[in-house]
């Protein structure tokens, strides 16, 4: 009904309202540790484990950005106790419409890293908010095959979301050596998990590409 597409933007509307608060944030020594655990600075442990019982409580308020960048954080603690995992969970499964596709491999990226058995309604709530996306093609190389490796470690066959990142993925002759050998490991994990034959069929021409591009080097190497 036409009211369907009302009432989801409402509540789209209220979920990310309530996401407004003062110019202070009272959380922010929390995700300031956070940040410095995610890119590996000065990071305090002592810190740390006294903020991270406000988890819970912070959550909530948290904008996408910040989500992905506590997601970083937590992975890059490998932190998956239950008390303080669950509350930013639930947080994802609730944003992940909202996400844009930096902050969506981000996420990605560190719930593979964490390899948490609770993340599952997150990872299907990121993978279906994410993979009609238009805006794709604004990420990196990099970022695509981050987050291919990704599904593929989180055992994830979402067969439009492979397409979507497939259709992304660069030519193999403009890859370097290193991304080349990269993209040859991550075609094999993708076979792996997915049944589909589209996405077979996209890997076997990007296969044949790579391929050709890394022999191309390697009798260029010879001569």
């Amino acid at each position: 009904t036409a009211s369907l597409p009302v009432a989801q933007g409402l509540e789209g509307a209220e979920i990310l309202i309530s996401r407004q608060r003062p110019e202070r944030f009272v959380h922010e020594g929390l995700l300031n540790q956070l940040r410095l655990a995610a890119t590996a600075q000065r990071f305090n442990s002592v810190e740390w484990r006294r903020l991270r019982p406000q988890l819970p409580q912070a959550a909530p308020q948290l904008r996408p950005s910040e989500l992905a960048l506590t997601l970083q954080g937590l992975a890059a603690l490998r932190s998956v106790e239950t008390p303080y995992i669950e509350p930013v969970l639930d947080a994802v499964q609730q944003l992940a419409s909202y996400m844009n596709p930096e902050n969506f491999v981000d996420c990605m990226v560190a719930l593979a890293t964490l390899q948490t058995p609770q993340a599952k309604d997150a990872v299907d709530a990121l993978v279906r908010g994410t993979s009609e996306s238009s805006e794709l093609h604004t990420l990196q190389r990099g970022q695509v095959m981050g987050c291919l490796e990704a599904l593929v470690q989180l055992n994830h066959p979402s067969e439009k979301m492979l397409q979507a990142l497939l259709q992304e993925m660069p030519s193999a002759w403009k890859m370097t050596a290193e991304e080349l050998l990269r993209t040859l490991r991550l075609m094999k994990g993708v076979t792996e998990i997915s049944k589909s034959h589209k996405v077979l069929d996209m890997m076997c021409l990007a296969l044949a590409d790579a391929t050709g591009a890394l022999r191309s080097r390697l009798r260029g190497q010879e001569q």
